[in-house]
């Protein structure tokens, strides 16, 4: 079962946690999920911590957001996948389109990201 979810994340962000495996069924609540939350925040954090399988047509709407949010003047991080998933985007050279963190915590002591 695949979930979507989002939370304030530090003073001006929003941090949304996708749990479980997205493929091209769930591709579009994906997407609603994620454009729920990127309007407006200066920063967008993808907590992929908990997935255990992204497709391409999910890795594409990922892509979209971060695209939108990049474009909306906000920053835009990923807290890792597991190693297999994570395997995806480096193959497609997208680790490149984020700033890449190991947990949320991390992510939120970057000053310059979570700010």
């Amino acid at each position: 079962m695949a979930s979507v979810s989002q939370e304030p994340f530090g003073d001006h962000g929003m941090a949304v946690k996708l749990t479980g495996a997205f493929d091209l069924s769930n591709a579009d609540g994906l997407g609603r999920g994620i454009a729920a939350a990127a309007d407006g925040p200066r920063c967008l954090l993808l907590d992929l911590s908990e997935v255990t399988w992204l497709d391409s047509a999910a890795i594409g709407v990922i892509v979209f957001a971060a695209r939108r949010a990049v474009d909306h003047g906000s920053s835009i991080g990923v807290v890792r996948p597991p190693d297999d998933v994570w395997q995806a985007f480096e193959t497609l050279a997208l680790d490149s389109l984020f700033l890449v963190f190991g947990s949320r915590e991390e992510a939120a002591r970057d000053a310059a990201f979570a700010a």
